[in-house]
């Protein structure tokens, strides 16, 4: 698992197939470091190769839930400007807010996917 452990790691099974997160539930009080730092340590831990040398899964999608869509715009330009520096493909970030998650649960429709300009 990555180093610091994410909120938590969900995994949903359905009869032919499975699907793995790591969710992240931002506060209203994180800086702006550390937001940079939980972004930078999935690029990290996928270019280290520890989830692939222990598993045949495939890497789990990334869950941010953000406080505000402050926060939530600047969580996405983070993960753009990774992508930028780095060749990494795998990764797939998905962010939200708790407003959405309040007024519409944990449905498919609040998620936001952030892609590297490259593969969009």
């Amino acid at each position: 698992m990555p180093k610091p452990l994410p909120d938590a790691y969900l995994a949903i099974k359905k009869k032919t197939s499975s699907s793995r997160y790591f969710i992240e539930v931002l506060d209203e009080t994180i800086k702006k470091s550390v937001l940079i730092g939980k972004v930078k340590k999935y690029f990290r831990y996928i270019g280290e190769g520890d989830w692939q040398a222990q598993t045949d899964k495939p890497f789990p999608k990334i869950l941010f839930i953000a406080p505000d869509e402050r926060r939530k715009r600047l969580l996405k330009r983070c993960i753009n400007e990774n992508f930028e520096s780095s060749y990494e493909t795998a990764l797939c970030f998905f962010v939200t807010t708790r407003d959405k998650i309040k007024k519409e649960g944990l449905t498919t429709g609040i998620w936001e996917k952030v892609e590297s300009e490259d593969r969009k």
